[in-house]
């Protein structure tokens, strides 16, 4: 039991806490080394390419700025054979800094990509842990976590890949091109350019935080603004039904006017930004002749001819110009690391953020930690113990016991839903959920499901409540609002197992339609591998005959048209052949999608079987395919190299969102979770209206699945023909006293004095 309060002062706004000095550099430095610490092998040697290629392009263009006086040399002692020499080594160089500029930006976006990889694989993983991108969204005052993920670090690596190297490299260019600055002409060209990039230097200072939080406020109502269209896109059919599309179009359009205001802000700081840089770069080139002209008329030169002179001035003001140039630069730095602290910022929060959540397992761990004012309960693994003596002995059939514990609302839970609840949940007990809009049943399954914490009911005494749950079973929730992972698109190489002719059928084909059911009940009860990764023939066939053990015969639905039973002994034919998977799943995980499929109408078993014949075919090319010798399989890498090394996109890892039409009535999804319940045969469901869009037929197949795989149900419904299947009731009253309800034996009341539940058995 975990006892905390809820802090309820409001934190200041992340905006006030953007900053471009030294912690920035040091959080988002160790941000990146911890994110590159599996594999940094790749990365140090792009970033040491990219320091190669800017030290030689220097050169280059040191060699180039020489280039002037040479030809003047040339031209004023007007010796031809000086002049071709000269032309050719200009052709020479402009090639060379052509050919460098181009390696260069490919090295900065080979490891833009490879830093973008490393940070955002490091977050995916935090993020998707535990639950943890429940807690961030819900739980946490934090905008648009989806884009701080996809744009905002693409957007960061691309400005780092691109000032770093400059920020670098520069320093050592000033230093050179003061020596030769003083080594030509004296230090008066050097001490002016520093002057005049110390005064910028302090100014640009002052307003880059001033701009930066400019970018940051545009970054955010980028994402705000996105998000109401990306959740319209999600939601079409119900906004066309319920005709929502003047309150939809009044607030893109709210969210459209504060996106413009941030980006006018953002236009007008980062204006007064460049002007400042701007007239850093353009007195630079004044102060260059302004030194050149001091230190002819002073006569600092000596007694050289005219062409001696030119080249020397030409020399120096090359010198002078560049030393300028590299200080104007640092200076012009700001503008991308302006926009890089701005938006670099936000990832640092996320990281934050994660990190915050990473000491708890779940959800509700993370909200009873930010508790103060209430003592809430956190489910554990034992019972608690009555005089010296473990009830642990008494829990061989009870997969959860909620003992004096409360349902209240975050995030400051004094919201009381559920008041003294005491609730067993056994083993081959169903249980029923039922009671009007609003009682808490919803929040109770939130509760079990470790989203949000159970509270002591008496907070005097909070040592009475526990919260046990099992850890000798699995547990599965079925949500109210469904969620199906890649639904609306799939594989590219999904739809070529079937050899379709004509693209169109796409949209209506019921082979098509089977085995786009089939990959989305996978996408829902397991993680897909690698495409096309190839799975051991040992290790599948002791996958497959521990299935065979562990799954009774399914039985198909009698209620649809197909009186055969779906084949299953093509199975064993196949395992001569060398096994692979297909889309990231095992082939045979096809198969027992396709019987789900079958057995709760959601295929015809004419489909399933042609289905499962071109998977057999599949499986066969596949054993062809991996026979070949390693030389054709070496030569093929290399060709697929060089043709998808400047490929739009790869077909072996596309997911296109048009692929697939997200056609599927609410019914279809809900027989379609339901098959990944009997998918990953959990020991209870939590079923949160779940059936609600099925037929009687439909429902008490449903019911007869789950019980033929001793699956226990727990049922959160207002469908009273639910309790048929069920053989305990929990009654959620929103009221203190308790309707009139026929009870078929003895009912149990809730302790407190005033009751807000009553549990009925039925048998």
């Amino acid at each position: 039991m975990s006892c905390t309060r809820i802090n309820r002062h409001k934190q200041y706004s992340e905006r006030n806490k953007i900053a471009s000095g030294f912690r920035f550099v040091l959080k988002f430095s160790k941000l990146i080394c911890q994110s590159l610490r599996q594999d940094w092998t790749v990365s140090l040697l792009l970033a040491i390419g990219l320091l190669i290629c800017g030290a030689f392009y220097e050169y280059v263009a040191y060699q180039v700025g020489l280039i002037a006086s040479e030809f003047y040399s040339a031209l004023t002692k007007k010796s031809y054979i000086s002049f071709i020499w000269t032309l050719r080594l200009s052709i020479l160089y402009v090639f060379s800094i052509s050919f460098v500029i181009a390696v260069q930006g490919m090295v900065a976006g080979h490891l833009a990509i490879t830093l973008r990889s490393a940070l955002t694989t490091r977050l995916h993983k935090h993020y998707f842990q535990y639950k943890r991108y429940y807690t961030v969204v819900n739980l946490m005052d934090m905008d648009n976590p989806d884009q701080r993920l996809t744009q905002d670090i693409g957007t960061v690596c691309s400005l780092l890949s691109q000032t770093v190297p400059t920020m670098l490299i520069n320093p050592i260019l000033v230093i050179f091109y003061t020596y030769k600055c003083v080594e030509k002409a004296g230090w008066l060209g050097p001490v002016s350019a520093y002057i005049l990039f110390v005064g910028f230097f302090i100014f640009t200072r002052l307003i880059t935080n001033w701009t930066s939080v400019a970018f940051y406020e545009q970054d955010k109502q980028e994402g705000n603004f996105r998000f109401i269209h990306t959740q319209l896109r999600c939601s079409a059919e119900s906004a066309a039904f319920m005709n929502v599309g003047p309150s939809e179009h009044h607030l893109a359009c709210t969210s459209f006017h504060r996106l413009l205001t941030a980006a006018g802000v953002n236009v007008n700081r980062r204006s007064i930004l460049l002007c400042v840089t701007t007239m850093d770069a353009y007195l630079g080139g004044i102060l260059n002749y302004l030194a050149l002209g001091v230190v002819l008329f002073e006569g600092l030169f000596g007694d050289l001819d005219s062409s001696d002179i030119a080249v020397l001035i030409s020399q120096t003001s090359f010198f002078l110009l560049y030393l300028i140039n590299k200080l104007t630069t640092l200076i012009d730095l700001t503008n991308p690391i302006t926009q890089l602290v701005g938006i670099g910022h936000r990832i640092l929060t996320l990281n934050d953020n994660l990190n915050e959540c990473l000491p708890h397992d779940h959800p509700a761990s993370y909200m009873a930690s930010r508790a103060f004012d209430v003592e809430t309960v956190l489910p554990h693994p034992y019972f608690p113990t009555e005089c010296g003596r473990s009830l642990a002995l008494l829990s061989d059939d009870v997969f959860i016991q909620l003992k004096h514990a409360s349902v209240g609302v975050p995030p400051g839970l004094d919201r009381i839903l559920i008041c003294d609840l005491n609730l067993t949940i056994r083993k081959d007990e169903p249980l029923l959920i039922t009671g009007p809009s609003g009682v808490g049943k919803t929040a109770l399954l939130r509760v079990l499901a470790d989203l949000w914490p159970a509270l002591a009911a008496d907070q005097g005494r909070p040592e009475r409540s526990f919260f046990y749950r099992s850890p000798r079973f699995t547990y599965v929730y079925v949500p109210q609002q469904a969620f199906v992972p890649s639904n609306g698109s799939c594989p590219s190489e999904l739809f070529n197992l079937l050899d379709l002719a004509d693209t169109d059928q796409l949209t209506w084909d019921p082979h098509v339609r089977a085995l786009h059911l089939a990959y989305l009940l996978l996408t829902l009860s397991d993680t897909p591998s690698q495409p096309n990764a190839q799975v051991s023939v040992q290790d599948e066939k002791e996958d497959e005959s521990s299935m065979r053990k562990s799954l009774p015969a399914i039985r198909v639905n009698t209620a649809y048209s197909g009186s055969r039973d779906f084949p299953v002994d093509g199975i064993d034919e196949m395992e001569q052949y060398s096994v692979s998977s297909f889309c990231g799943y095992p082939i045979d995980a096809y198969h027992r999608a396709l019987k789900l499929l079958v057995e709760l109408r959601l295929a015809d078993v004419q489909d399933a079987e042609y289905i499962h014949e071109k998977l057999r075919s599949f499986r066969i090319r596949s054993s062809v395919i991996t026979s070949t010798d390693c030389c054709s399989a070496f030569w093929k890498r290399v060709y697929n190299l060089f043709r998808f090394g400047c490929q739009l996109v790869s077909n072996r890892s596309t997911f296109e969102p048009a692929e697939r039409s997200t056609g599927y009535s609410p019914g279809e999804v809900q027989r379609l979770l339901l098959c990944s319940v009997c998918f990953q045969r959990p020991d209870v469901v939590f079923l949160d209206e779940a059936t609600s869009q099925l037929s009687a037929v439909d429902q008490a197949q449903v019911y007869e699945s789950l019980r033929s795989r001793s699956i226990t149900p727990v049922t959160v419904t207002h469908q009273v023909n639910l309790r048929q299947y069920h053989s305990v009731e929990l009654q959620l009253f929103s009221s203190p006293n308790s309707p009139d309800i026929e009870d078929k034996s003895d009912g149990v009341l809730g302790d407190s004095a005033r009751p807000s539940w009553k549990i009925t058995r039925y048998r």
